[in-house]
C-alpha cells in the first residue's frame, strides 16, 4: 500500500476475478468480474472503466488497473482507455502501455 500511495495512486480498477479490494479506506475501487477467458465480453465494460478513470483524472487523481496477470485484462482496458479518451490511434495505445509495462508475455496475439 506504500507504494501505492507514494505513486500518488488514488483509484484502483479491479477485473481481477476472486480478488478482494483490500484496502477500501484508502482508495476508491471499481470492481469488475472480467473473466480471462477467450469468450468473455470485456467490450461491455469499456464504458464503465473509461468513465471511472477519466473523473480520477480530472479530479487530479491516478489509477492503477489491475487483473490477475497482468498481461491482456488491464492492459485492454488501459488500451481502450488510451484510444477513446487520448484519442491514440491503437498502435499509439500500445506501445504507450508497453513502454509503461514492457514484457514479453504481455497481450500475445
Amino acid at each position: 500500500m506504500a507504494i501505492l500511495q507514494s505513486e500518488g495512486i488514488s483509484h484502483i480498477v479491479n477485473c481481477a476475478s476472486g480478488v478482494p479490494n483490500f484496502y477500501p479506506t484508502k482508495f476508491k475501487y471499481l470492481q469488475l468480474e472480467v473473466l480471462d477467458l477467450p469468450w468473455t465480453d470485456i467490450v461491455c465494460s469499456f464504458s464503465r472503466v473509461h468513465d471511472f478513470m477519466r473523473k480520477c483524472v480530472d479530479d487530479g487523481g491516478k489509477v492503477l488497473v489491475h487483473c490477475n496477470a497482468g498481461i491482456s485484462r488491464a492492459a485492454t482496458f488501459v488500451v481502450s482507455y488510451l484510444m477513446v479518451q487520448r484519442r491514440m490511434s491503437l498502435q499509439c495505445a500500445l506501445e504507450t502501455v508497453k513502454k509503461a509495462r514492457p514484457s514479453t508475455s504481455w497481450m500475445v496475439f
